[in-house]
């Protein structure tokens, strides 16, 4: 076998999911689509092997009709600093959609392709809570003892929510864990975005709470005030 045949089977067999890809410091998960908050600076960073790119070139063939910045640009090769590939990519604040950014690598024979979202840290911004098909009244949601009521987030125009994963939180303030049942359960993601909670054994004021995963980017939640009647 001859060194060119050899350095093309090498290739075949390498593979982008040896490489990671992280969001403000956070991994993410292979498979899932990053988000991207708009109106802020992304540090967008990738660790990978010699074999896999001793360069990388980030571009955004598809910009969902908005306007984002990157340095250093778009279309440029990027070298390893520090052991890492890392851009700041800032998308204008106004507005959110849907995104393709692509990774291009001379030691690679494909790229790496990824379909990425661009939206609010408000999630009020993104979507709204309906409570049995509608908006909640205002003051608290009305919950009788042993009722489920159907909670879900319809997102708003142009807004790509509907594909990324969120949670539903209890705060139960008057009540006691064991008072409020939710299905799925609470904290438990799911692009859903559809809930169905009751309250039982007491009375009293209690909060749900839309929300992304601890700790995620969307960092001002949706909330609906609630009370056991």
């Amino acid at each position: 076998m001859t060194a060119e045949v050899k350095e093309s089977a090498t290739a075949a067999t390498k593979s982008w999911e040896q490489a990671t890809l992280l969001i403000n410091g956070k991994k993410v998960e292979w498979g899932t689509k990053p988000l991207l908050i708009r109106g802020e600076e992304n540090i967008v960073t990738v660790e990978a092997t010699d074999d896999i790119a001793r360069q990388l070139n980030l571009v955004l063939p598809e910009n969902g009709g908005l306007n984002i910045v990157a340095s250093p640009t778009f279309g440029s090769w990027v070298a390893r600093v520090n052991g890492k590939f890392e851009w700041k990519i800032k998308p204008d604040a106004d507005r959110s959609g849907r995104i393709t950014l692509v990774f291009y690598s001379r030691e690679m024979l494909k790229t790496w392709e990824l379909q990425s979202l661009v939206m609010s840290s408000n999630l009020a911004d993104e979507a709204e809570l309906y409570i049995d098909g509608v908006r909640p009244p205002a003051g608290d949601a009305e919950f009788i003892s042993g009722v489920h009521r159907k909670i879900s987030l319809r997102a708003k125009s142009n807004s790509p929510i509907s594909s990324y994963p969120l949670t539903l939180a209890v705060s139960y303030i008057e009540l006691l864990p064991g008072d409020v049942s939710c299905s799925p359960p609470a904290l438990q993601l799911t692009t859903d975005h559809t809930w169905h909670v009751a309250a039982r054994n007491r009375k009293g004021q209690f909060g749900l709470i839309a929300m992304d995963e601890v700790d995620g980017k969307i960092t001002t939640q949706l909330r609906l005030p609630c009370r056991a009647i």
